[in-house]
């Protein structure tokens, strides 16, 4: 949901999905539902990580399909690092949701404030080891409001 690409002091290049602000790079990515409800803030009122990340979500997002590798022969090793902040007033407990990766669950009842410790925060979740064949497979179950997800980085292990 972000209002851009924009590249980061570390080298990695962010790209807005779903596209809104122009051209962009191509990313193979499927979301339910397939036009996600977008929610911005100035990147001047977020705290931690990456604030321009945080700065943006897409919200109700159920499932993320994203293509790594069409002809993968065999399985890839990644870590996914999950970006979240809380956009909208709520408080601890007002947004809960599990987080699944490749089908297995990864965060349970996760609250974006209680785990940053406000709103407009920035928390980054990573998870190590994920085994992938060609597609990345993100799901979002929501027990409370609609999920939150700000970004997504995906780093191939080596």
């Amino acid at each position: 949901a972000a209002p851009g690409d924009r590249k980061s002091d570390a080298g990695t290049l962010w790209i807005e999905t779903p596209a809104v602000a122009g051209r962009s790079p191509k990313v193979p990515i499927d979301m339910t539902p397939y036009k996600p409800e977008l929610l911005r803030r100035h990147s001047s009122q977020i705290r931690g990580g990456i604030s321009w990340v945080g700065a943006s979500a897409v919200k109700g997002v159920t499932e993320l399909k994203l293509k790594l590798d069409r002809e993968a022969k065999k399985e890839r090793t990644y870590t996914v690092k999950l970006y979240f902040c809380e956009l909208e007033n709520l408080k601890p407990g007002q947004r809960q949701f599990d987080v699944l990766i490749q089908g297995q669950k990864k965060l349970s009842d996760f609250d974006i404030v209680k785990e940053a410790g406000a709103i407009n925060r920035v928390i980054v979740k990573e998870v190590r080891g994920v085994k992938v064949k060609g597609q990345l497979t993100i799901t979002l179950q929501a027990k409370q409001k609609k999920t939150l997800l700000s970004g997504v980085e995906v780093i191939e292990s080596k």
